[in-house]
C-alpha cells in the first residue's frame, strides 16, 4: 500500500490531459515521468467509478510525463498516458518494462523516459460485437540511458602551434652541411570521454541490467561480465 502522503500528492497534481487527445494514428511522443498512480477508471458521462459486471474495480495506470514536444507559451507540455490494468493495454505496458530488464518500480521510476506511439487502428471482436481498438507501443528509456544519449557538446577546434623563424646560422668556413629539418611531431589522439568499462559501472551501479549494458556500449554481454566483475 502506498503512503497516504504520496496518495495526496498524486490527488492534487491531478491526471491530467491524455497524451494523444485529438492525435492521429502515428504519433509519436517522448516523455520524463513525473509520477505515477494506480486509480479506478470512472463511466464516461457519469463519472461514476467504473465496474465490472462482477463488481471488481475497473483500474488503469495513470503515468504523468513532462513531454518537452508539446511544451509552448501556453503549454506546460503536462500529460498523462492512461493504461487499463487488463488485457491488450495491460500487455503493452508489460513488454515495455520487460524489454528493460528492470523490475516494475525501477522502470516506472520518476526521471525515466517513455517514447508511446499511436500504431494503429484495429477491429476487435468482443464479447457483444466488433469494436475499434487504438494500439499503442511503449519504450521506457531509464534516466541514465537516456542522460547517455544525449549529445555530447561539441570540443573547441585544435589550435595550430605557432611557428616561429629560426635565426640563420653564423656563416663559418667551410659551412656544415645543412641538416634535413626534423619531422613534424604528430598530436596524439585526444584521450576518450569516458571509457566503455566506466561507462558499464555507471549503468550498473543504476539498476541497468547486464543485457541492457551490452546493447546500449555496442560490446558482447561476456565482456560487459568480465569489466563488471562482482560489482
Amino acid at each position: 500500500m502506498s503512503d497516504v502522503f504520496d496518495q495526496i500528492e498524486a490527488s492534487l497534481q491531478g491526471q491530467g490531459k491524455g497524451l494523444f487527445t485529438q492525435q492521429p494514428v502515428g504519433s509519436s511522443f517522448t516523455g520524463t515521468i513525473t509520477g505515477i498512480t494506480f486509480a479506478q477508471m470512472t463511466e464516461y458521462g457519469t463519472s461514476q467509478p467504473a465496474v465490472f459486471p462482477s463488481g471488481e474495480p475497473k483500474m488503469q495506470y495513470v503515468i504523468r510525463l513532462h513531454v518537452p514536444a508539446l511544451t509552448t507559451s501556453e503549454d506546460d507540455g503536462a500529460r498523462a498516458l492512461y493504461i487499463k490494468a487488463w488485457g491488450a493495454q495491460r500487455s503493452w505496458l508489460q513488454e515495455a518494462i520487460e524489454a528493460t530488464g528492470l523490475d516494475v518500480r525501477q522502470a516506472l521510476a520518476v526521471g525515466n523516459q517513455i517514447t508511446a506511439t499511436f500504431a494503429r487502428e484495429e477491429r476487435v471482436q468482443g464479447k457483444t460485437g466488433t469494436y475499434t481498438q487504438n494500439v499503442y507501443q511503449y519504450v521506457i528509456t531509464p534516466a541514465a540511458e537516456a542522460n547517455l544519449q544525449q549529445p555530447a557538446p561539441a570540443a573547441p577546434p585544435a589550435q595550430a602551434p605557432q611557428q616561429y623563424a629560426q635565426p640563420a646560422p653564423a656563416q663559418q668556413p667551410p659551412a656544415p652541411a645543412q641538416q634535413p629539418p626534423a619531422p613534424a611531431q604528430q598530436q596524439a589522439p585526444a584521450p576518450a570521454q569516458q571509457d566503455v568499462a566506466s561507462k558499464a559501472r555507471e549503468l550498473a551501479s543504476l539498476g541497468v541490467a547486464h543485457p541492457q549494458i551490452a546493447k546500449h556500449l555496442g560490446i558482447e554481454e561476456s565482456a560487459v561480465a568480465v569489466m563488471l566483475g562482482n560489482y
